[in-house]
C-alpha cells in the first residue's frame, strides 16, 4: 500500500472509490505508527 504516505484527506476522498472513515483512521494509524517506530530508531 504506497497510499499510506497521503495521509490527508483531499487526496483521499478525491478517489472514484468512496473511503470510509474507518479506513482512512486505520491508514492514519498505521502511518503514525510506521513513523513513530522510525522515529524511536532514529532517537537512539
Amino acid at each position: 500500500m504506497q497510499s499510506v504516505q497521503k495521509t490527508r484527506r483531499a487526496p483521499l476522498k478525491a478517489r472514484p472509490r468512496e473511503v470510509t472513515d474507518a479506513e482512512f483512521e486505520q491508514a492514519v494509524r498505521d502511518f503514525s505508527d510506521r513513523y513513530k517506530k522510525t522515529l524511536e530508531y532514529l532517537a537512539r
